[in-house]
């Protein structure tokens, strides 16, 4: 049982080290987080950028094009 809890702390670990939220370790200009703008977004958009096309794919069905030509036609006629 003692090495599950090892290997849970181990992988706790490994995880925290590769967090690029971190401020740890940060030297120089980086340490000054005023200085690096855009900085959380630009991993937000990193990290979810594989479900982007998925996310779009599943967008597109004969729901949201009905819906979309009904809004357009209630709008212009």
């Amino acid at each position: 049982m003692s090495d599950s809890g090892n290997d849970d702390a181990r992988q706790a670990e490994r995880m925290a080290a590769r967090d690029p939220y971190t401020w740890d370790g940060t030297h120089g200009w980086r340490s000054y987080r005023m200085l690096r703008p855009g900085r959380g977004m630009w991993y937000d958009v990193k990290r979810r950028m594989p479900y982007y096309w998925s996310d779009i794919k599943d967008g597109f069905n004969y729901r949201t094009f009905a819906a979309t030509i009904r809004i357009f036609f209630v709008k212009y006629v």
